[in-house]
C-alpha cells in the first residue's frame, strides 16, 4: 500500500537507498543508481544484469514489427514511480506519475553516432519514429543542451505530451541521449504525469538530477576507437550546444465520417449511396496516399547528413 503525502511534500520514491544497475554490453560497462519500483498499479519489472552481446539482434525488438524505420531498442530498465498527495484534498490521492526508461537504441543507418551531426539527426529519427516518443511538431526537442557527466557527453531536450490522454494537467517527457558504439545509442526516458501541480516539477527535476549524475559509462576498446577515429577525422566538430524545437511536416487523414459528409455536401446530398462510397474509397486512397509520401520526405530529411559529407557532384 503506498503512503499518502501533503500537498507541499507529496510522497513519492526513496532516494535512499536507492538500487544500483550495472550491465555489460559488448564491453562497455553502464552503471547508474536509481529509487526502487514504487506504484501501486503496475508491477515491477525485474531488474536486467550481466553481459549482452549488442550485435545479437535477438535482444532488440520493435513496437510495429513491420516499419523498419523505428529503430529497434534493447531495454535495460523500467521502473515507474507514483507519488500521493492527500486523498480528501487531491481525489484518489494520486497527484502524479514518473516513468524511467534506460534503452539502447540501434541506428546502424546513422553510423557513426560519434560523429555530431550524425547523433543530431539520429535523435531526429528517434522523436518521429520511437514508439515512446512524444512527437507534437513544434513541441518535441525543446530546452535542448549538451551536458558532460562523469566525463561523458550527453545530449537532453525536453518533449510535450497530451495530457488529456492522461487525465492530467501536465504531460511531458526529459530524454538523454549517448552514445556507446558507432551505431548505438543509450537513451534514457523519464515521462513525467503532473495530475495536480502542486511541487512536482521540482520534485521530478531533483530525481532526473539525482538518477543522471550517477551514470557512470566506461566504453569498450573497440567504441573508444570508434569514437577516437571520427575526432581524429572531424577535430573541429561538435555538438551544437542550441537547437530549436524540432517542427516536421505532417498529412493528417480526414474523418471518415467527416469525408463522407463533406462528398455528400459537395454534391447537394443528391448523389447516390453507392457513388457516395465510391468517391470516398478515392479520397480515402488518395489521403493514404499522401500520408504515406510525406512521411518519406520526413524519414528523408533525417539523412541530410549524407548529401553534405559526400559533397557536390563532380
Amino acid at each position: 500500500m503506498l503512503l499518502i503525502g501533503t500537498r507541499k511534500f507529496p510522497k513519492g520514491p526513496d532516494l535512499k537507498p536507492s538500487e544500483q544497475h550495472s550491465i555489460s554490453v559488448s564491453g562497455t560497462r553502464i552503471a547508474f543508481s536509481a529509487p526502487p519500483h514504487r506504484h501501486d498499479a503496475i508491477p515491477a519489472t525485474p531488474p536486467l544484469s550481466g553481459s549482452f552481446n549488442l550485435y545479437d539482434a535477438s535482444h532488440f525488438g520493435r513496437f510495429n514489427k513491420t516499419d523498419q524505420v523505428e529503430p529497434a531498442s534493447f531495454t535495460l530498465e523500467l521502473k515507474d514511480w507514483r507519488f500521493n498527495g492527500i486523498p480528501l484534498l487531491d481525489g484518489t490521492g494520486v497527484i502524479g506519475d514518473m516513468k524511467f526508461k534506460v534503452s539502447i537504441v540501434s541506428m546502424p543507418e546513422f553510423a557513426s553516432l560519434f560523429h555530431p551531426r550524425h547523433l543530431e539527426c539520429a535523435v531526429e529519427r528517434y522523436i518521429y519514429t520511437a514508439y515512446t516518443a512524444y512527437r507534437i511538431p513544434g513541441e518535441c526537442r525543446q530546452n535542448w543542451r549538451v551536458i558532460k557527466i562523469n566525463g561523458k557527453e550527453w545530449v537532453n531536450y525536453e518533449s510535450m505530451g497530451y495530457p488529456g490522454y492522461r487525465n492530467a494537467e501536465e504531460c511531458y517527457e526529459s530524454v538523454w541521449h549517448t552514445p556507446i558504439t558507432d551505431q548505438h545509442l543509450l537513451t534514457v526516458r523519464f515521462e513525467q504525469v503532473i495530475r495536480k501541480k502542486r511541487t512536482l516539477a521540482e520534485i521530478y527535476e531533483t530525481i532526473i538530477d539525482w538518477v543522471m549524475n550517477s551514470f557512470e559509462i566506461q566504453l569498450s576498446s573497440d567504441a573508444q576507437s570508434q569514437q577516437q577515429y571520427i575526432r581524429q577525422k572531424f577535430p573541429n566538430e561538435g555538438l551544437s550546444k542550441t537547437l530549436p524545437p524540432y517542427e516536421f511536416e505532417e498529412f493528417e487523414l480526414d474523418n471518415e465520417y467527416e469525408l463522407i459528409g463533406n462528398i455528400s455536401a459537395q454534391h447537394n446530398f443528391e448523389l447516390p449511396h453507392e457513388e457516395v462510397k465510391r468517391l470516398w474509397e478515392i479520397e480515402k486512397k488518395r489521403q493514404r496516399q499522401m500520408q504515406k509520401e510525406t512521411r518519406a520526405r520526413v524519414v528523408e530529411s533525417h539523412l541530410r547528413f549524407k548529401s553534405v559529407e559526400s559533397g557536390p557532384p563532380g
